[in-house]
């Protein structure tokens, strides 16, 4: 209810999580009962469960980028290929750029995923460069 709250009040783009089923996981997980009375247990709990499932929920989300990259990738390969030997019809010419966008996409998500993996572990790590 708390971390709801929170959540609710928060602009959950600058935490990074764009996706539209958040706040529904969000308020799934803090609605799981727990039978502790005391009141600071209960939201440890629920902070650690919520940490738990969103770890695993990000790495699945860049592994399925990962697995829709290439795919893609080969096709606009294919579709580059076809316009240097030939040309390409406008149904063509409108799926290539479709690709293209839908692969701006994905490195953007992967570059934004990878920026805040290295702001979160240098200041734990320290600089390995000297």
């Amino acid at each position: 209810m708390i971390l709801t709250k929170l959540l609710d009040n928060s602009n959950l783009n600058l935490l990074g999580y764009k996706k539209e089923d958040f706040k529904e996981k969000v308020a799934e997980i803090c609605n799981i009962p727990i039978s502790w009375a005391n009141i600071v247990d209960k939201i440890q709990f629920k902070i650690k469960r919520f940490k738990k499932y969103f770890k695993g929920w990000g790495y699945n989300v860049a592994g399925q980028l990962k697995k829709n990259k290439f795919p893609l990738q080969r096709e606009l390969q294919d579709l580059e290929l076809m316009e240097e030997n030939g040309g390409l019809f406008a149904e063509l010419a409108r799926r290539r750029a479709l690709v293209q966008a839908n692969l701006l996409q994905i490195y953007s998500e992967e570059e934004l995923y990878w920026f805040k993996g290295t702001h979160s572990t240098w200041p734990l790590k320290g600089d390995n460069n000297t």
